[in-house]
């Protein structure tokens, strides 16, 4: 069974990207045909990997009505897209162009959702919020199927469809830690600084506590986020992931919105311990002892909390090192590898009918 995974088009080489090549990669090594398509916006910062991986990534530069166009074009010029049983898309404006292929497109088709596929409240003018909610959901409900990576994320689309949850996974890493890291460590925020990330709320945990921390990504809070920033705070870009959890005493997952969330899993994995919102999507899967859950998976608001939440982390030894065994033992469960069968699995269900 040949399969393209699609993730068109891509502004930042973080969540979806890595995905992408995680999956075509993982895939591979387990003999699966899978291959990818990658288009970037020039703006892009970072460069992609230098081995040959699988995937085809080059940049796409139109907007607007012109964009749709331009991605089906691409896809039709690429031998992996024409000649795939299945096609996997990954973005809102590849489900909209696959859509419209007819039986130019493969045989088979997933649109496997990753984030919210239409702007949010805030995020956008509200006409642009409607139009793209119509046409992504149109787009959508021709599919051969839908999938979602959480219960949170499903959630969100299924005023428009009803997605299968298909769990997403990270590439294995090794434990460092072990929660014995106290105050001596730094609180780690990772992800694109944006409103619905809310580094600006992280940092208002980090000034009302004293902790040190740092804060790795970029984007369009950058520079209020530089302007406000605590003198504990050190703000950095974007960062090889081995290198943002040395040192770390807690990630903390502050997001709004986050429809899995590969930096709270990979922190698991290590061993970092990690105190998530409610509305972060891994979180049910990463922490599942009750008494933990009330403690360390929390409302967005009041900040109050999570200032009580961090302060009691950082001063219980104990306590760190029991989450931080919880979330090695659960995070076993979210790798790559296992994302992969499972995807496997449910196209093959899908091939026998």
């Amino acid at each position: 069974m040949k399969v393209c995974i699609v993730s068109v088009p891509l502004t930042t080489r973080s969540g979806v990207y890595r995905s992408t090549y995680d999956l075509v990669t993982a895939a591979r090594e387990a003999g699966l045909d899978w291959s990818g398509i990658i288009a970037m916006r020039p703006s892009a910062l970072g460069s992609p990997p230098q081995a040959d991986l699988g995937v085809h990534e080059t940049t796409i530069d139109v907007h607007g009505m012109k964009l749709i166009p331009a991605i089906r074009r691409l896809l039709l010029s690429r031998a992996e897209f024409r000649e795939a049983d299945v096609v996997i898309t990954m973005i809102g404006q590849s489900d909209i162009a696959v859509s419209g292929l007819g039986s130019n497109r493969p045989s088979t088709w997933v649109s496997f959702v990753r984030g919210l596929p239409w702007p949010a409240h805030g995020e956008a003018k509200a006409l642009r919020r409607v139009l793209q909610r119509v046409l992504v959901t149109r787009a959508m409900r021709k599919a051969d199927e839908v999938w979602a990576t959480t219960t949170v994320l499903a959630d969100g689309v299924r005023s428009a469809v009803d997605p299968v949850i298909v769990p997403a996974g990270v590439p294995s890493v090794e434990r460092i830690a072990d929660g014995s890291l106290g105050r001596d460590g730094h609180l780690v925020f990772a992800g694109r600084l944006d409103r619905d990330k809310r580094p600006l709320f992280f940092a208002e945990i980090v000034r009302r506590t004293g902790a040190l921390a740092k804060a790795f990504g970029a984007g369009p809070l950058q520079g209020e986020l530089e302007q406000s920033r605590p003198e504990t705070l050190d703000i950095s870009g974007w960062v090889d992931p081995a290198a943002l959890w040395q040192g770390a005493t807690a990630f903390l997952g502050t997001s709004s919105r986050e429809a899995f969330g590969r930096s709270a899993v990979e922190a698991a994995q290590h061993g970092v311990p990690v105190i998530l919102s409610r509305d972060y999507g891994a979180a049910p899967f990463l922490i599942t002892d009750p008494e933990l859950v009330d403690a360390f998976v929390l409302p967005s608001e009041p900040v109050e909390l999570w200032v009580d939440a961090v302060e009691r982390l950082l001063d219980d030894e104990a306590l760190r090192r029991r989450l931080s065994d919880h979330l090695v033992e659960n995070a076993r469960e979210i790798t790559i590898e296992r994302s992969v069968a499972r995807v496997d699995a449910r196209l093959r269900e899908l091939a026998a009918g």
